[in-house]
């Protein structure tokens, strides 16, 4: 959920203590492998994960669930995860801190599976990827910028080595509401009809911060789940918003669901 703040220099904090425990942890922020330094080919898998200041326990445990589906769905196709948790609306200037490639040397094919699954295990367990799954923490500077972290989203993976040739899915775990002050929006009260789903897709195109997602298969989690009083009704409205962004920006294909174990990656689908 949007709350309009102008903190950069808590953005800027958040950043640089992401960075530190990447570098501590030994994981490569821009797509390195770990094992070797070939980067991976298979299926990219980007969880972008809203921590909003009113995220009600249920959308973090969703949260959990996604992310352990993501990093499976990345390591089974000795491929690419990529994370980011969205806390300030300064968000929209940053690139996905979490990057982590699953790669096996191993020649026989059971060698690689259990090879895969202990990096995965390995990757769970470890401080930055634990960032992304812990909630929104009291007390902590907050307010996330849904819509352009999209964006965000489209450079993650254009960074990735062959991405144009790779599989790409785009995980979003997200109430969906979106409350912007300065640009009139206010996604629990207003009427989010289909030309007002294109008045911002036009706003954004005009700003240049409208995503490319030619390719990539667009999963959405959680729209709704939210302590704020909102209605099925609502609730459908957030998904003909969400996907009509969606698909305006070029998805392969959109999904919503209402839980991870709907969460449905590669070849799960």
């Amino acid at each position: 959920m949007t709350h309009r703040t102008r903190r950069p220099l808590a953005a800027a904090i958040t950043t640089a203590a992401l960075a530190a425990t990447l570098l501590l942890a030994g994981c490569s922020g821009g797509g390195g492998s770990a094992q070797g330094d070939a980067p991976a080919q298979g299926r990219i898998v980007a969880l972008l994960v809203d921590q909003t200041c009113d995220a009600t326990p249920e959308l973090t445990e969703l949260s959990r669930e996604a992310f352990q589906k993501s990093v499976d769905a990345a390591a089974a196709d000795q491929g690419t995860f990529l994370g980011e948790a969205i806390t300030t609306d300064a968000y929209q200037s940053g690139t996905f801190g979490v990057s982590h490639s699953f790669t096996s040397d191993k020649k026989n094919d059971r060698g690689v599976e259990r090879d895969l699954a202990r990096q995965a295990r390995d990757f769970a367990a470890s401080t930055q990827a634990q960032s992304l799954t812990k909630g929104y923490v009291p007390d902590t500077d907050c307010g996330s910028d849904l819509i352009n972290a999209l964006s965000a989203a489209d450079r993650a993976f254009k960074d990735e080595p062959g991405h144009e040739g790779r599989a790409r899915d785009l995980v979003f775990v997200t109430n969906g509401i979106v409350i912007d002050d300065d640009a009139g929006l206010n996604f629990v009260e207003d009427d989010l009809t289909t030309a007002y789903a294109q008045k911002v897709i036009r706003r954004q195109k005009d700003k240049d911060l409208f995503p490319d997602f030619s390719g990539v298969s667009v999963h959405l989690v959680g729209l709704g789940v939210s302590d704020q009083n909102v209605t099925a009704a609502k609730v459908r409205q957030l998904e003909s918003f969400w996907e009509q962004l969606a698909t305006a920006a070029g998805a392969t294909d959109v999904a919503t669901v209402r839980s991870a174990n709907q969460l449905a990656i590669g070849g799960d689908q």
